[in-house]
């Protein structure tokens, strides 16, 4: 009897120095710093019928076992209903979701932003799994939606970086739509001082001598060729390839003829570019300075 006084009499002290309180079937935390566990406990659990709460089970883990396949909730509630929910470290530290066994990370909203700050770069990154090419895309629930990148104000869209290899740009055929300039390097000119020019190149031609046009064929539809003569009076002479015709804006070129720059003191900064429009006919999109039919190539 008096060991179980004693026993009675500790729990008392427990509870009355505690703050919890045993109201209505339920323990309560009524006051002050609520503690379950202790420094030497392994881990501490929360039972709730099939369902539990365990914080430091393994290498610091506060894990959530559910009934079946349920999912998993962390809420933000007040008072008054729902509240904010905030993810946070106690200083300067990263915040990972997921990990290499998780299949997907999907967030939820009624439509308003994803929003990631930072006091530095500011960065969402898309990891893909082996060489597997990662995909941004936009989706509603009916399927495929379009994609917008944007800034809240006046600001730039910068794609790609000084390592990108190139960009591509691919749709089902339609037009690529920009509502303003491109602008930037075009490559390096292609300088020669005679000798064959390459389709979809500039070229700089740096003496008097021949240039050879590339061959339009019907597989070359919508290729070009701009031609830019170097210095003062020097004749460029363009040659096309066998059962072509240069077709200038200017001056009629006959069929298998050459086109020659006019040589004149002026002559620099002389140009012409021509784009494949039908085989065998090169078209001139944009032409500058006295350019002449040269006779037959």
């Amino acid at each position: 009897m008096r060991k179980n006084i004693v026993i009675l009499v500790s729990l008392a002290i427990v509870i009355a120095t505690s703050a919890y309180a045993y109201t209505t079937g339920e323990w309560r935390c009524i006051s002050g710093a609520c503690t379950l566990g202790a420094t030497t406990a392994t881990s501490t659990q929360l039972i709730g019928g099939v369902e539990s709460i365990s914080v430091g089970a393994a290498n610091d883990t506060f894990l959530f076992t559910v009934d079946g396949t349920d999912t998993v909730i962390l809420t933000g509630a007040d008072a008054a209903g729902a509240t904010n929910l905030t993810l946070d470290t106690t200083g300067a530290g990263a915040i990972t979701i997921g990990s290499g066994d998780v299949t997907g990370v999907t967030q939820t909203t009624d439509g308003a932003s994803l929003n990631l700050e930072g006091t530095t770069a500011e960065t969402l990154t898309l990891t893909a799994t082996s060489t597997n090419t990662a995909v941004f895309q936009g989706a509603d629930a009916a399927g495929a939606s379009n994609t917008l990148f944007d800034t809240t104000g006046a600001g730039t869209i910068v794609v790609g970086s000084a390592d990108v290899t190139a960009v591509t740009v691919t749709s089902d055929g339609g037009s690529v739509v920009l509502d303003g300039y491109i602008q930037g390097d075009v490559g390096p000119f292609i300088a020669l001082d005679s000798g064959a020019l390459t389709a979809n190149n500039i070229h700089l031609a740096g003496a008097a001598g021949d240039y050879v046009m590339p061959a339009c064929e019907t597989a070359n539809i919508g290729e070009w060729v701009t031609v830019i003569v170097k210095d003062v009076s020097e004749v460029v002479v363009l040659q096309p390839a066998s059962g072509d015709t240069l077709k200038p804006a200017t001056v009629v070129i006959e069929a298998n003829h050459e086109m020659d720059s006019s040589g004149a003191a002026t002559g620099d900064g002389d140009f012409v570019t021509f784009v494949c429009v039908v085989a065998d006919s090169w078209y001139s999109t944009g032409i500058g300075g006295a350019w002449i039919d040269g006779g037959a190539s």
